[in-house]
């Protein structure tokens, strides 16, 4: 309601059927139900709480791939060829997976940077990852375009990490005590029914659950520019982490990321190893 007054000002034209009842007001109506449902559902189904101990640390888990090598090799042939895509998946069935790979990596070609990308075969095959990484990392990640971001909502019941940084210079024990204070506000928030601006309270380094959903092009997009040594350790370590999934189940997708930073200062190898432990751990379960 304080933002309308200052939108009509400068843009009146693109905002005319927000304040109009039929219009923006039901649309408001319909987006609330919304939420109200997905809310009461999940509810009732018992999955509005955490399950047993959550706070272990950051993870990166590829939950489903959706295509293959093949489906992808398809794609990148289809626009060149001019036979059917069935004529082409004819071709291209009997080869062994090596040759496949060679084909792939003709078609990619010599990317002198990262803004060269592949064809837009690359987009037959996406990958859905679900990740737990502090809540800084995750705004970097969230300005992506080119890909299906979901998130749960902020709180401090996934936990925080502490910067061994901060352990080295004496400071720590302050940074956890702001951790507390802004858990603390959290809590006072949600207890007087605002939870819905108790998030704000929290600081950048409290942990959020969210799900990228992205093809083989986006990825090598995302992969390739976060992954780089001017970036933050925290989101580093997830890009880091999504190339070593794909390459477990696209080799030849993951080759041809061939600008990954695989630079690891000290800090970004400790939290790939935090991530790669709870990978494990979960395998196990």
């Amino acid at each position: 309601e304080m933002m309308l007054p200052e939108l009509q000002a400068v843009i009146p034209s693109f905002v005319t059927r927000v304040d109009r009842p039929d219009r923006g007001g039901r649309w408001a109506d319909f987006l609330a139900e919304r939420s109200h449902a997905a809310a009461r559902v999940t509810a009732r189904l018992g999955l509005d709480r955490q399950h047993g101990d959550a706070a272990d640390g950051p993870s990166v888990r590829l939950l489903s791939v959706q295509g293959t090598e093949e489906d992808l090799l398809a794609g990148l042939l289809f626009e060149a060829s001019a036979v059917s895509e069935e004529d082409v998946r004819a071709v291209i069935e009997p080869m062994a997976t090596g040759q496949r790979a060679d084909l792939i990596a003709e078609l990619v070609g010599e990317r002198e940077n990262r803004r060269h990308r592949p064809g837009r075969g690359f987009e037959a095959t996406s990958y859905r990852f679900e990740v737990v990484s502090d809540y800084g990392a995750f705004r970097d990640l969230q300005r992506h375009r080119m890909l299906t971001v979901q998130w749960q909502p902020l709180s401090p019941d996934l936990g925080a990490g502490v910067p061994e940084e901060l352990e080295s210079a004496g400071t720590a024990d302050l940074y956890r005590r702001g951790l507390e204070t802004s858990r603390a506000e959290h809590e006072r928030l949600t207890a007087i029914g605002r939870p819905e601006v108790a998030a704000y309270a929290l600081c950048l380094g409290y942990r959020i659950r969210y799900v990228l959903d992205l093809n083989a092009r986006e990825a090598m997009q995302l992969v390739e520019l976060r992954s780089g040594r001017e970036g933050h350790p925290s989101y580093r370590a997830v890009a880091h982490e999504m190339h070593a999934l794909i390459a477990g189940v696209h080799p030849s997708v993951a080759a041809a990321m061939s600008h990954v930073d695989t630079e690891a200062e000290p800090r970004l190898e400790r939290i790939l190893a935090e991530i790669r432990t709870d990978g494990r751990r979960a395998a196990k379960v």
